[in-house]
Parts: structure tokens; sequence; C-alpha cells
């Protein structure tokens, strides 16, 4: 039987698994939630470095690539937004189950969707 998969979805189901791409995959869920809170809210990247005690461009850093989002951090961005944050780990299929029916990784008024792996 021939494979129909073009040259992509064979690139990307050999990567999809490594610790990178699924890092990467974290950080984007990540940096879209506190962007969609931020706008939800009106609160401009000035203002939550304000509210954080960081620069605007640390802002723009996390925002832009999800670099240095830590615990300590993404506690000081909830507290900032006056939202609540929730970690969970767990297996695989609880994750893939999760991501399925949106479940928040990082909750708020309006939880985003969990990923992991």
């Amino acid at each position: 039987m021939k494979d129909e998969r073009t040259w992509f979805e064979k690139e990307l189901d050999e990567i999809r698994d490594k610790f990178e791409f699924r890092l990467a995959g974290v950080e984007y869920f990540l940096t879209e939630d506190i962007a969609a809170l931020m706008q939800e809210k009106k609160v401009t990247r000035a203002e939550l470095a304000r509210r954080m005690g960081i620069s605007r461009a640390a802002v723009t850093a996390f925002l832009r690539d999800g670099s240095n989002l830590t615990l300590r951090r993404m506690l000081r961005i909830a507290d900032a937004l006056g939202a609540e944050l929730t970690v969970k780990i767990g297996g695989k299929e609880a994750v893939e189950a999760a991501n399925k029916a949106d479940a928040p990784l990082m909750a708020q008024e309006k939880p985003q969707r969990a990923v992991g792996g």
C-alpha cells in the first residue's frame, strides 16, 4: 500500500513527539491565552508591564516567543490580570482529551485550551 501523505505530513509525524516541538506548542498556546485575556480586559503591554514591575520590552519578549515563561512569571501575569493560574500534568491520553474538549491549562475567565505531552 502506497503512503499517500505529503512530504510535510511525513515530516510533521517525525517531529510531533520531539521535546522542542511540544515546547513550542505550549509556549504558543500560553502566549495566545495571555494575549486574549489582555484584550478582553483591555490591558495594554505597557499597563501589564507596569502592573508586573517589568519593562514593556520584557512583556513584548514573552508574548512574542514565550521565552522566560517560568511558573513564577506566569503566576505574576495571572495576578496582574486578575486571573487564576492552573497547571495540570497527566498522561498523554488525558492531555489529548483535554485538547479536544478545549480544557484550560491556564485557567482564566474564558479558558482557551490545554497543551502538553
